[in-house]
């Protein structure tokens, strides 16, 4: 399930499972948590969006997005919608090749520094084993 939620200033938006329901269901997960700008610091339109990637520790399989921004919260949320009901992995995910044009999008999406922190993150844990 996904939803938006927003006030006057700023939107929220949810997709899949949070960090604290996956423990209650007894999943191991992986998080990160990033700020990062929707286009590039020097578009004068240029605003943060912050968000939380979730996923299982096992094998990366994505399980859930936190968003809150100003501006593409909709667009995080409805990739990671995708994602999920696909069964994608946060690997899967750095394969995408998202669009870039300075003037609407960052040169390395979001949501992919986000999924690229979690495998580097997955990968360290695989080292101390």
């Amino acid at each position: 399930n996904s939803f938006i939620v927003s006030s006057r200033t700023f939107y929220v938006g949810l997709v899949g499972i949070n960090e604290e329901h996956a423990k209650e269901l007894g999943i191991e997960v992986i998080t990160q948590k990033l700020t990062a700008p929707i286009r590039p610091h020097y578009m004068p339109t240029s605003k943060d969006i912050t968000l939380k990637l979730i996923a299982r520790v096992d094998d990366g399989k994505i399980l859930g997005l936190e968003v809150i921004g100003e501006e593409k919260v909709d667009v995080n949320v409805n990739y990671v919608t995708i994602a999920i009901q696909a069964g994608m992995t946060v690997y899967n995910l750095m394969d995408i090749d998202f669009c870039y044009a300075p003037a609407v999008s960052e040169t390395i999406y979001p949501l992919v520094k986000a999924a690229d922190a979690i495998t580097r993150k997955l990968e360290r844990k695989k080292e101390r084993k």
